[in-house]
């Protein structure tokens, strides 16, 4: 989602969304809690039979969950595009952070994510990490010279925590009736 959201943004804007150091460290930081996905516990249904993928459907699935994710960066553009290349770079790579660790929590199980098992101890403090270094890096000098972040307000904070909440629950509802879709055609993923 986010590599194509650069792409198109790149198209409409006259600065670059994301600096590339930026981009590297949003990669990073979201990297940190998937290295710990094999910790993570997996739900008793998915281990009762073997299971082989298809990648087509498989790719249709990342596809769908890339275009949620799109949306919402171009929400986030939209919605900060007007107060400069600064905070527009700021508080996308805030957004594009929390909405891929969220994401974590919803695709981890076909169902709805609170029934599925508590995720592993790894997972949760890697997310939390990633999430409180993403938060508080722009509030510091080192993160605002090395990175180009600037100290976002409380106010666009709580409109990227608006965004963020949305996004989650887009994305359950994606999943959720992609997995039913899925289920009545009898197609295996």
């Amino acid at each position: 989602g986010n590599s194509f959201s650069i792409v198109i943004a790149s198209l409409f804007i006259d600065f670059l969304p994301l600096l590339p150091l930026q981009i590297l460290l949003i990669n990073v930081l979201c990297d940190l809690p998937m290295i710990t996905i094999a910790s993570d516990t997996v739900d008793l249904d998915e281990l009762k039979h073997p299971q082989t993928y298809n990648l087509k459907n498989l790719m249709s699935t990342a596809s769908f969950l890339a275009l949620t994710s799109s949306f919402f960066d171009f929400l986030t553009m939209a919605l900060f595009y007007h107060k400069g290349p600064s905070v527009l770079r700021t508080n996308w790579f805030i957004e594009s952070i929390l909405s891929e660790l969220t994401l974590i929590y919803s695709v981890r199980t076909k169902g709805v994510f609170y029934k599925a098992h508590r995720p592993s101890g790894l997972l949760l403090s890697t997310s939390a990490l990633a999430a409180v270094i993403t938060v508080f890096l722009p509030l510091t000098t080192w993160g605002q010279s090395v990175f180009g972040f600037i100290a976002p307000h409380w106010q666009d904070l709580a409109i990227i925590g608006a965004i963020g909440v949305s996004y989650f629950f887009t994305t359950e509802v994606v999943k959720l009736l992609y997995y039913r879709y899925k289920k009545a055609h009898r197609i295996k993923l």
